[in-house]
């Protein structure tokens, strides 16, 4: 991401990467401001439907701290995925959203 200074989004869900790579990409996204989202989001959605698309526990970090900020978001399906031990990330993510409730 070094030398990508223009790329402004990405979608890296359902990549296998372990929780060293995503915790790498949340801080390069910390870091690069242009970088809007790593999940594919546009970030105006009202509703997010994650419905059996196989997602898990890695998924749910990188997922979490982007729809806790969405102020549009109002509906989000995360039904018949593996996001086992995922609660802290998605309990914080609620708690902080101002749409989600």
């Amino acid at each position: 991401l070094g030398v990508m200074a223009s790329l402004m989004d990405a979608n890296l869900l359902v990549n296998n990467f372990d929780t060293d790579a995503a915790s790498m990409f949340l801080k390069l996204k910390q870091e690069h401001p242009k970088l809007t989202t790593l999940c594919g989001f546009k970030g105006d959605e009202i509703s997010i439907n994650f419905s059996e698309q196989n997602l898990g526990p890695v998924d749910a970090m990188l997922i979490a701290p982007e729809i806790s900020v969405m102020t549009s978001l109002t509906s989000l399906r995360l039904d018949g995925n593996n996001f086992y031990g995922s609660g802290d990330s998605f309990g914080e993510a609620l708690k902080r959203s101002s749409s989600l409730r």
